[in-house]
């Protein structure tokens, strides 16, 4: 399994037209988090991968790279 959650979460984020503050305002997650996942240096807790799908309404297949269907 390629994990593309640092790719993925950084295309749906600019597709929002949203910042990594802005997103980060909205997840309740540090800016400097979101930037750490963007860059592939941290990987999410499951409760925060929870709160992108939710707020991206995506599946976490398609976060994790599992499936290219959103």
């Amino acid at each position: 399994m390629k994990f593309l959650f640092y790719q993925r979460l950084a295309t749906l984020r600019k597709e929002a037209g949203l910042s990594i503050r802005q997103l980060g305002e909205k997840l309740q997650i540090s800016p400097g988090t979101i930037s750490a996942w963007e860059h592939n240096k941290t990987v999410p807790r499951f409760d925060k991968l929870l709160a992108v799908r939710n707020y991206f309404q995506v599946s976490i297949d398609y976060l994790l790279g599992r499936s290219d269907k959103r």
